[in-house]
């Protein structure tokens, strides 16, 4: 509901703040998630972490795609894409040793990711985002 009631009316050149508002959810609901032992309160960072979950999938590429003119998008895209699950896979192989550091604690894994993604979310202050070039050709 997050993604049709408020991205997909959003005014293309406010998607870094929605982005940093994904984030900052997801964030959020990833630290409570270390904090919270009730199955029924974590309904609502599992909420959190949804919109987070759907900024993130959605909003890099919209605010990608959305600075290119059209030439080479494709390639372009691909070249984004290959930045993307690059670090997810080292993440996914670093996991192994983070795990042991946190004493196997799921909880304790959240919580890393949490800040991981406030970190993120400061971040975005350095994209820069532009109008889409149009060639006059």
């Amino acid at each position: 509901m997050y993604g049709f009631l408020i991205l997909s009316h959003t005014n293309p050149y406010k998607r870094k703040n929605w982005y940093r508002f994904g984030l900052f959810s997801f964030a959020i609901g990833l630290i409570w998630v270390f904090f919270i032992h009730s199955q029924y309160l974590l309904i609502v960072p599992f909420c959190l972490i949804g919109i987070g979950f759907f900024t993130v999938h959605v909003e890099p590429f919209n605010i990608f795609t959305s600075s290119l003119n059209g030439s080479n998008e494709g390639s372009y895209i691909g070249i984004f894409n290959g930045t993307i699950c690059l670090p997810q896979i080292l993440a996914s192989v670093a996991s192994f040793i983070v795990f042991q550091l946190v004493g196997k604690s799921m909880p304790g894994m959240m919580l890393i990711a949490g800040i991981s993604m406030l970190i993120a979310t400061i971040a975005i202050r350095v994209i820069k985002q532009d109008r889409p070039q149009i060639d006059k050709a």
